[in-house]
């Protein structure tokens, strides 16, 4: 098994910071680490669950084990073979509050994993928790003052900017592996040269890919990840195509038309395939940032 946790002092009652916690379809709203709350049981409780969609993982089912109102709840998450057990508790401390956010990974190769997930839990984690201090202080304080509390805005709330993100990241990565092919022929350094071209095919046929997985989307929204794909593709396509030429004399071939985008599709499905595999195994996929 293995364990992560942090706490974070709050300015604000016990039971401000409980209604905020406890209303989890609304934490996409006041933390950066989750997406989506969707599909949540009507007078979530014990036994009670909601399907989260978390920053940097595919969608899970986490289904409550423990409820006690006004001091916090424990929920689970299990696949491929990992239990993963998330905490939230409250307790009075100092004339304040004191939250502690927990994960346990209960698979028997937690040891193996621990050094692979744990800074991304540790990190989600703390997201979470400056999003509950944040929300929670605020919400307290417009108490005080008899006014409504509004949560926070995220600076991406607008729904393209993250796959306009992906793409501008993935045009920024190819540019750098072109600039880097110029410094090598410039410098007559032979290995950097192909070390260069190597990288520019990668992320000309790899765009697609490159793009969906920046932007987010790859386990986010359907929509819009299809959208990134295609753009990518026909970008990929185009890079692809302008590779092609360069590396043929700086001339088109019938051929190059027919390899250019069946490469792009070829090499975006292995890198998509891959990253799964690495970083979506069963202790990845459990480790939701909503601890």
């Amino acid at each position: 098994m293995a364990r992560w946790e942090t706490s974070v002092d709050i300015d604000a009652p016990v039971d401000r910071i409980w209604q905020v916690m406890a209303d989890v379809a609304k934490w996409p709203e006041w933390t950066a680490s989750v997406r989506t709350v969707e599909d949540v049981t009507p007078g979530f409780g014990l036994g009670g669950s909601a399907l989260v969609d978390a920053r940097g993982t595919p969608k899970a089912r986490w289904t409550v084990t423990r409820w006690e109102p006004g001091r916090g709840f424990d929920w689970q998450t299990r696949a491929r073979g990992a239990t993963t057990v998330g905490g939230h508790w409250i307790e009075p401390y100092a004339g304040r509050s004191r939250v502690t956010l927990s994960i346990d990974v209960r698979t028997p190769f937690g040891w193996l994993v621990r050094p692979f997930i744990g800074p991304g839990i540790m990190k989600n984690m703390k997201i979470e928790a400056a999003g509950l201090k944040r929300t929670s202080e605020a919400s307290h304080q417009a108490d005080r003052a008899g006014l409504t509390a509004q949560p926070p805005q995220r600076w991406y709330a607008c729904r393209m900017t993250r796959p306009l993100l992906g793409i501008v990241g993935a045009f920024v990565l190819f540019a750098a592996a072109f600039a880097l092919h110029v410094v090598g022929g410039a410098t007559d350094q032979g290995w950097l040269f192909a070390i260069a071209v190597g990288l520019i095919f990668l992320t000309a046929t790899g765009f697609p890919a490159i793009a969906v997985l920046l932007s987010g989307e790859f386990y986010g929204s359907r929509s819009r990840a299809a959208k990134v794909l295609a753009v990518g593709f026909v970008a990929g396509t185009s890079l692809t195509l302008g590779a092609l030429w360069a590396a043929n004399d700086r001339s088109f071939a019938p051929w190059q038309f027919g390899v250019a985008p069946a490469l792009v599709i070829v090499v975006s499905a292995v890198l998509l395939v891959v990253r799964n595999r690495l970083f979506a195994s069963p202790a990845t996929t459990s480790s939701s940032p909503t601890s």
